[in-house]
């Protein structure tokens, strides 16, 4: 699916398609055109036939041994997915753009709270984990009850966090534009704060459920590795500061 930059979009399982992206289709996706009510779901029996064969396969090897996905197993599906998913390849495509434009970076337009825009994917400060997008995580296979529940849980909580999030991006935006605010909208900023703080580590908290439950990632040994990690990149640059000519060695001659 391509869409030429239509006035009206084209909407794919009540997605809107980011324009000039190919979109790779899958059989039962629902398709609509604008705003019309016809809905069009794509079809193709032989693939509905291999599908159908596959599932009786599954069923009856289940049976005979049930057995659940591994947590490296999900992770690779939901990576696939992602990079399948029009809005993913959408970033991924502004990043390489902003990029080659003489490396330049953009201007500091002022205190942003670590705010950006509301229609991006929630990004995590650590980039070794792998940002967890709802949608995506619904779509793996064979998840048990309580994984789902659990990803429920999280999108309900994301969902809060961006709605404080948002309205305290809107409440800076007037502080800007007016130079400040009154003192019914200090007070407000302020509760926004002290929530969005709540909400966040309600957040962190719901997805390190999804990780531990889906993924099987014990999100407390992630960042102990990564504290190692780290400490190992400063023990690193100290020996070479020591090895190095031009490095000032004035304050150990004092010390002895």
């Amino acid at each position: 699916m391509y869409d030429m930059k239509s006035t009206h979009k084209t909407y794919v399982n009540n997605k809107a398609l980011p324009s000039q992206i190919y979109h790779k289709l899958n059989v039962f996706d629902q398709i609509r055109f604008g705003q019309s009510s016809r809905i069009y779901i794509l079809r193709c029996l032989e693939v509905e036939k291999e599908e159908i064969e596959k599932n009786i396969e599954n069923n009856s090897e289940n049976i005979q041994k049930p057995q659940q996905k591994k947590g490296w197993q999900f992770k690779e599906i939901y990576i696939k997915l992602r990079e399948n998913d029009p809005y993913y390849k959408q970033e991924m495509k502004q990043s390489k753009q902003f990029k080659g434009k003489d490396n330049k970076q953009e201007e500091f337009s002022g205190v942003t709270w670590g705010i950006d825009d509301e229609q991006e994917v929630y990004q995590y400060q650590d980039e070794s984990q792998i940002a967890l997008i709802p949608e995506l995580l619904k779509r793996l296979p064979d998840l048990n009850e309580k994984q789902i529940e659990k990803i429920e849980k999280y999108e309900e909580k994301l969902s809060k966090y961006r709605n404080v999030e948002q309205e305290m991006q809107e409440l800076i935006k007037k502080e800007q534009r007016e130079y400040g605010l009154d003192e019914k909208l200090r007070l407000k900023k302020e509760n926004l704060q002290a929530k969005l703080i709540e909400t966040q580590q309600n957040l962190d908290m719901a997805e390190n459920n999804v990780r531990l439950s889906i993924f099987e990632e014990n999100v407390e040994e992630l960042e102990e590795q990564k504290k190692k990690k780290n400490l190992n990149k400063f023990e690193n640059q100290e020996e070479f500061d020591e090895k190095d000519e031009y490095f000032d060695r004035t304050l150990d001659q004092k010390k002895e």
